[in-house]
């Protein structure tokens, strides 16, 4: 990725032809199957499960809009707009899969957004659960499983639109039954959600009890899964700090984990680029390499500077070292800091490509157990 990514760095896996013709959405959505990551999902006017070199490819329901088997025009009414995938894997790849679509909107006079769903995918074709969750018609843009419920059947949908004194509306649902009854989950009073259009969600399962994330026009919000109760996720204004996000739709969620015991959410938005928010669960660090990769010529060294940055109050000293393939050498300066804090790792050896890491060692205060963070290196000499 970075300076090395280009068009020759990406190839085609599914079409048109791999789908017996369909056409999708401008943006066609799809997911690799969680349980099997050969296997993915692909959203047209029905969902495909196809393998991920374009092969083998099977129909998960009919078309949405007609309920046949006729080729997908990429016009109907009910596009897929996006999917999940859980539960159990009988036959190898998930049995839980979830769809939901677009809709014309309600001035259209034609129906809105649905929710489909099967629980035996591959076996029984999807059918339409939409139930009471869109009385208004809008487009279900977004849809997410809570994994910490193995069965696969818990999962959220949300719904895009504004309320009008007529007719109110609710953003985000929840079913703990695959679609046979839902909850509005949109909150009420001082935690309810703002009244604006739900681009997309997220499921953090990872803590008890669950949490989930929904991405606005007005911003990011988090509830837990045991109530609905929704604040907004960012940092609150202060001195110069303006707060939260811009006021702009938040199109995708996204959670990542790149240091044990922080994780970091991340949200894209429409016209106001990509913002990530570390969400720090104790106290802890993180350990960060700003100049790799390096070239260097024969006789010199490859100096790497390395920052241990505290994160929620840790204050415990934390040990460094580094380890690489024979012959590559690296020492360190110091080999112990307290964050926040910076060191050198200075490497060496004969012509040819390598790679290290750079360990750092520490305890949190409040767990007091070791943690371990390292950070890959690549040097070439030449």
């Amino acid at each position: 990725m970075g300076t090395a990514c280009n068009d020759t760095s990406f190839f085609q896996v599914v079409d048109s032809s791999d789908l017996g013709g369909d056409q999708g959405a401008f943006d066609t959505p799809y997911i690799l199957d969680p349980q099997n990551g050969s296997e993915m999902l692909v959203g047209t006017c029905r969902v495909w499960q196809i393998s991920t070199s374009g092969a083998a490819a099977l129909q998960l329901s009919n078309d949405f809009d007609t309920l046949g088997t006729g080729v997908c025009t990429g016009g109907e009414t009910n596009l897929v707009t996006a999917l999940a995938a859980g539960g159990a894997a009988p036959n190898g790849y998930s049995a839980v899969v979830y769809a939901v679509t677009d809709g014309y909107g309600p001035l259209s006079g034609t129906p809105g957004g649905e929710v489909w769903v099967t629980t035996n995918a591959g076996v029984s074709l999807m059918t339409n659960v939409t139930g009471n969750v869109n009385p208004n018609g809008y487009a279900i843009s977004s849809v997410a499983m809570d994994s910490s419920d193995t069965s696969g059947k818990t999962a959220y949908a949300g719904i895009m639109g504004f309320s009008t004194p007529a007719h109110p509306a609710s953003h985000v649902w929840k079913t703990t039954n695959a679609g046979a009854s839902w909850t509005d989950w949109s909150g009420t009073g001082a935690t309810e959600l703002p009244d604006a259009p739900v681009n997309a969600l997220l499921v953090d399962s990872t803590v008890t009890p669950s949490q989930i994330y929904a991405g606005t026009d007005v911003g990011v919000f988090v509830s837990s899964t045991s109530a609905p109760s929704w604040t907004e996720v960012g940092p609150a204004p202060g001195p110069g700090v303006s707060g939260f996000l811009p006021d702009a739709p938040v199109t995708t969620l996204r959670m990542f984990n790149p240091d044990a015991g922080t994780k970091t959410l991340v949200a894209s938005t429409y016209g106001r680029g990509i913002w990530n928010y570390a969400l720090v669960t104790s106290p802890n660090y993180t350990n960060v390499i700003s100049n790799s990769p390096q070239t260097v010529f024969p006789t010199q060294t490859a100096a790497f500077d390395g920052t241990l940055t505290a994160q929620s109050g840790y204050a415990s000293a934390v040990n460094l070292s580094c380890t690489g393939a024979a012959p590559a050498t690296c020492t360190l300066n110091p080999k112990q800091a307290t964050p926040t804090a910076t060191y050198t790792v200075t490497a060496g050896g004969s012509v040819g490509d390598y790679s290290f890491n750079a360990h750092a060692v520490g305890r949190t205060p409040t767990q007091l157990r070791a943690t371990r963070r390292s950070r890959c290196m690549w040097w070439t000499l030449i």
